[in-house]
Order: C-alpha cells, then structure tokens, then sequence
C-alpha cells in the first residue's frame, strides 16, 4: 500500500510539472489573450454606457484647450432618482481661461463641478464618450484641482475631539 500511495503521489507530481512547464511556454500567448480580454470588455463598458446615458464622442486634439458643452457628473446623475442634474459648460484656454475660481454658498456644487470635468477629461482621454453636449479637449499628463476649507474644518474637527 506504501508503494502504491508513493507511484501516485510520483505521478502526481510528474502531472503537475508537465502542467507548469505548459503554463510556463505558453504564458505569452495567455499574457496576450488576457489583455485583448481586458481592453475588449472596457470598450464594451464605455460602449455601453454611451449607449444607455447619451454620451457624446469628444473630439481630442493637441491643443492645450477644454471646451466643454453640457457637461453632466457622471456618478452623480446615475444617483439621481427623480431629480435631473444640471448641465453646465467649461471653457479653458492658456491665452486668457488658464485657471477657474468657483465660488459660491457651501453645499452649492463647486466640488462636483471640479470633479465632473476632471471625470470628463479622464473619460475622454481613455478612449470613452463622455457625458456632455459636446467635448473639445486637449492631451493632458495631469489633472489637478484644489477643494478649499473642506480639509481645515476636517483636521479642526479631529482636533476638538481630542479635547
């Protein structure tokens, strides 16, 4: 019985390194038919969900320009159940439109604003349409925004905690 447990557990794992080697020769072409996978179901993702919120194709150019037309937030007008979210535009430009102040009461929309054209830009650099009318934007290596007072009144709250 000794014998006949060792020849199985022999051919075990003879199995399991003939298995390995195989793995190992054909990894490329696995590595390369998983990739194909992935970006074949994000296209399908972004085809989809144009599909079904009536996103437009931007028109991406070398520019240093963002024009956009109403812009919609995308998470937060799948959020919305009765409501519908206002569109607004962005226009940016390095002559005379290089940076945008926002101002306003508190809980007025300037976060999801900066946030929504960032979210347009991303969209339409990797290749998706995107919620809005229509879309012009440049090649960007960077996206940057700044949210004001939000984190001094989080770390002067943590702060008053600890009293």
């Amino acid at each position: 019985m000794l014998t006949a447990q060792e020849r199985i557990e022999g051919l075990e794992y003879e199995l399991f390194v003939a298995l390995r080697d195989e793995v190992t020769r054909t990894a490329p072409r696995l590595r390369a038919t998983a990739q194909a996978l992935a970006t074949l179901d994000a296209l399908a993702s972004f085809a989809e969900a144009a599909s079904l919120f009536g996103y437009r194709r931007p028109k991406v150019d070398d520019t240093l320009g963002l024009r956009i037309v109403d812009g919609r937030h995308p998470v937060v007008e799948r959020l919305l159940d009765a409501e519908r979210f206002v569109p607004n535009d962005c226009l940016m430009d390095v002559e005379s439109r290089q940076i945008l102040i926002l101002t306003g009461p508190n809980m007025g929309g300037k976060s999801t604003y900066l946030r929504q054209v960032a979210l347009i830009v991303l969209m339409a650099q990797a290749g998706s349409f995107v919620p809005a009318a229509e879309a012009t934007i440049g090649l960007v290596d960077r996206i940057f925004s700044r949210v004001g007072p939000r984190t001094t009144w989080r770390a002067a709250r943590a702060r008053s905690w600890w009293r």
